[in-house]
C-alpha cells in the first residue's frame, strides 16, 4: 500500500499529515494533454499534461524491483460536482522519464455529496525496476475517453486514509 501524502509524495507509511491537492477539469470533455492513442503505437509517446489540470503523487526511486501483477485500487476523498476524472498509473525512470502503464486509463465519476471515491483500474503485470519510482495521477482529462460537460474545480485529498493499493508479488 501507498499513501497519499501532502506535496505529491507516495509513502509507504501510514504516517503522514493530511492535506489536498487541486486541479481542475477541460470544459466539454476536452482532453487536459498529449499522449498515444490507442491503439498504442510501438514507439513511446511521452504524455504532456496542462499545468493545474492534474495531480500527482510519485513515491521514492525502489531499491528493489517490485512486480504488480493484478488490478491496481485506488481510495481517495474527493471534493468536487459531479464530473469525470481520469487516474493513471506511471513508471518513472531514473531520468525521470514517466510512462503511462500499458496506456492504462481508469475514468471515474465523482459525486456532489459522495466524498469518497473507489477506482478499480485496468490489471497489469508490470515490474518497476530498482531506481524507478511508482506515480499515481489523476486528471481532469484524456486523450482517449471524454470527460465531463464542464470545467469543474476538483480538491483530492492526501493523508493515511488515503490509499493506493497495488498487487504484489512476494
Amino acid at each position: 500500500q501507498f499513501y497519499l501524502a501532502p506535496g505529491g509524495t507516495l509513502a509507504e507509511h501510514a504516517d503522514v499529515t493530511t492535506g489536498t491537492q487541486t486541479f481542475t477539469t477541460a470544459p466539454d470533455g476536452l482532453p487536459t494533454g498529449v499522449g498515444p492513442l490507442d491503439p498504442r503505437p510501438a514507439i513511446p509517446v511521452p504524455t504532456v499534461a496542462v499545468p493545474g489540470t492534474f495531480v500527482t503523487w510519485t513515491g521514492p526511486p525502489r531499491t528493489v524491483p517490485l512486480d504488480v501483477v493484478g488490478a491496481p485500487h485506488l481510495h481517495v476523498t474527493v471534493d468536487a460536482p459531479s464530473t469525470v476524472v481520469f487516474v493513471k498509473l506511471y513508471d518513472v525512470a531514473p531520468d525521470g522519464t514517466a510512462q503511462l502503464i500499458n496506456g492504462h486509463v481508469a475514468p471515474a465519476r465523482t459525486e456532489p455529496g459522495t466524498p469518497r471515491l473507489d477506482v478499480t483500474m485496468p490489471p497489469i503485470v508490470h515490474r518497476f525496476d530498482a531506481g524507478h519510482s511508482v506515480r499515481l495521477e489523476i486528471a481532469g482529462g484524456d486523450l482517449n475517453f471524454r470527460g465531463g460537460p464542464t470545467a469543474e474545480r476538483v480538491v483530492v485529498g492526501a493523508g493515511p486514509d488515503q490509499i493506493l493499493t497495488l498487487p504484489v508479488t512476494p
